[in-house]
């Protein structure tokens, strides 16, 4: 039992880091093509 949850524990931890990445580039895309259209 304890094994299974862990591997549920791990697999959760990945998604949310993947999750979060995902977030952090959508910004820096969306902040880059903000300050692209601001000086160019």
């Amino acid at each position: 039992m304890e094994n299974e949850n862990d591997q549920q524990q791990e697999q959760e931890h990945s998604y949310r880091t993947f999750e979060t990445i995902s977030i952090l580039f959508a910004v820096a895309f969306t902040a880059g093509m903000f300050v692209k259209f601001l000086f160019f």
